[in-house]
């Protein structure tokens, strides 16, 4: 038998009801998508800055002033984030991205012909193949690791979760 003084409020209802949808079900795809927005414009500010996701600065360039990874404005422009039920990617197409991001150390050059048209500065009469023999080469590329989750993501993402639990329940989580 129910207590004569137990009263439903509707809005109490409602936001019970909120809750549990909220804790049964993973946050939804506007979660998903504002923490996609937010890495991403953190990564961004790491070209600006010159700085690692975690902070730390980017080695110096040695053969030119300016900024790492600005020159052109490519790799930045790059960048772009995609939310889905579940999850979200940032990250880019470019093809020389994880040279950036790892840095390049010695590669391998497989042997291969290559087509010259002058020598010593002054020009062939006629393009020469030449074969160019298997070797290895220093590319000497410095990591300038432009994304990755560190701790400063890490708090901005349970920032963000802390806005979407209060949103979903009306209050305040601990």
């Amino acid at each position: 038998m129910l207590d004569p003084d137990f009263k439903v409020v509707e809005r109490d209802y409602r936001r019970l009801q909120k809750a549990i949808r909220g804790a049964l079900y993973p946050p939804g795809i506007e979660f998903f998508e504002q923490v996609g927005n937010r890495l991403k414009n953190m990564f961004l500010m790491g070209f600006r800055r010159s700085q690692a996701p975690d902070g730390s600065k980017w080695a110096p360039l040695k053969y030119r002033d300016g900024q790492p990874l600005r020159l052109t404005g490519r790799l930045r422009n790059s960048i772009t984030h995609r939310a889905r039920p579940g999850q979200t990617e940032v990250g880019t197409n470019v093809a020389y991205a994880k040279a950036m991001q790892f840095g390049l150390g010695n590669i391998d050059i497989p042997d291969h012909t290559r087509v010259i048209n002058s020598i010593y500065g002054r020009r062939l009469e006629k393009p020469m193949k030449v074969r160019v023999r298997a070797h290895k080469r220093d590319a000497n590329v410095p990591a300038r690791p432009f994304l990755g989750i560190e701790t400063p993501q890490k708090r901005m993402i349970l920032q963000v979760y802390k806005r979407y639990l209060t949103k979903q329940t009306g209050q305040e989580p601990r």
